[in-house]
């Protein structure tokens, strides 16, 4: 095949990048003759379809649209343009970072971050994104629930806290606040009752929980909110693209000759970071390998807490293999995961 034809055969996209906020979107996109076009529409059913309407495809080119995986802001748009038959590329917002500090850019607004977006699609290997199912999204909005209701019940039983130790509360205060305590905790155990419902009854959701709780340290509350993380991402993404999704992933920082200490980045999903310590601490006591792999990390001078952050990436490993793999936990395949500490 000539070079000329292979040209012909290969198919143009129009790129669109796409910066999500919760209330707006900024979107970047190849207009007509070439030219740069942007503009700035709300996060809403109306603004996702004034996009389609001003990215749809002309003289055959397919759209291509770009946008950063960014909590639950960027769901309704990328759904919204997979249905339209746009194809959606989620990105991970540390490869967006790293992409713009190899363009060089200094200024960060949306709508850089929006061309920005739409330069990655038309340069980096494509991969199309597939959105969740819809038990998936239910769970994942049931798990952020509970968190928000957990973080209520937790603020008013500091404020229960504070008001016992001074004698000029009222009773009515202390009353008030107790019944209020009541009540979210009353709202914990519906809305969780509510979660492990709609996962036995998903074949899908009910074979993932089977996986993960088989894992020591697992139990449902964090199956609740790890399946609703983990299972709106890609199929096709490694262990270690999990952990930096997760921003588990380590940071490696130097100044000259010096080396400075090694931390997470967590730029990430930290809702999965969240769920994962308290397993981690439980399993670095309870399970043979992992009290194993903390206590040797231990011993070779790393801090206690930062073995059981490599801990936490070693567990999160192992849990997208289970789901991915729909196996159970195994404590050689646990004990065979020596490249994420």
């Amino acid at each position: 095949m000539k070079k000329s034809e292979h040209k012909k055969s290969t198919p143009e996209y129009r790129y669109v990048g796409i910066d999500v906020s919760s209330a707006t979107l900024s979107v970047a996109w190849e207009g007509a003759g070439g030219a740069q076009a942007q503009v700035e529409v709300k996060n809403t059913t109306e603004g996702h379809q004034e996009i389609l309407q001003r990215v749809k495809p002309s003289q055959g080119a397919p759209v291509r649209a770009v946008v950063e995986a960014t909590s639950v802001y960027m769901l309704d748009v990328a759904i919204a343009l997979h249905d339209a038959g746009v194809s959606v590329m989620v990105v991970n917002p540390f490869q967006a970072r790293k992409f713009a500090e190899a363009q060089h850019r200094r200024s960060k607004t949306d709508a850089v971050d929006a061309q920005l977006l739409k330069e990655y699609g038309s340069r980096m290997e494509w991969k199309a994104w597939e959105p969740p199912s819809a038990p998936v999204m239910a769970l994942r909005q049931m798990a952020r629930r509970i968190k928000q209701v957990v973080a209520l019940r937790v603020a008013e039983e500091n404020r229960l806290h504070v008001a016992n130790t001074t004698a000029t509360t009222t009773p009515e205060i202390l009353e008030d606040l107790e019944a209020t305590i009541a009540h979210f905790r009353e709202r914990e155990a519906a809305l969780s009752a509510h979660a492990l419902t709609l996962i036995r009854q998903s074949d899908e959701l009910n074979a993932a929980y089977q996986h993960v709780t088989s894992v020591r340290g697992i139990a449902d509350r964090t199956a609740v909110v790890l399946l609703g993380e983990l299972l709106v991402l890609p199929k096709e993404m490694t262990g270690k693209q999990v952990v930096a999704y997760a921003g588990l992933d380590p940071r490696h920082r130097q100044s000259g000759a010096v080396a400075l200490p090694v931390h997470i980045s967590r730029v990430g999903n930290a809702q999965i970071r969240a769920a994962l310590y308290l397993p981690a601490l439980c399993a670095s006591q309870h399970d043979p390998v992992a009290k194993a792999f903390v206590d040797r990390l231990h011993a070779n001078g790393k801090a206690r807490k930062s073995a059981i952050v490599a801990l936490m990436r070693k567990m999160l490993v192992l849990l997208w293999a289970l789901i991915q793999t729909k196996s159970m936990y195994d404590a050689d395949r646990w004990a065979g995961l020596k490249k994420v500490a």
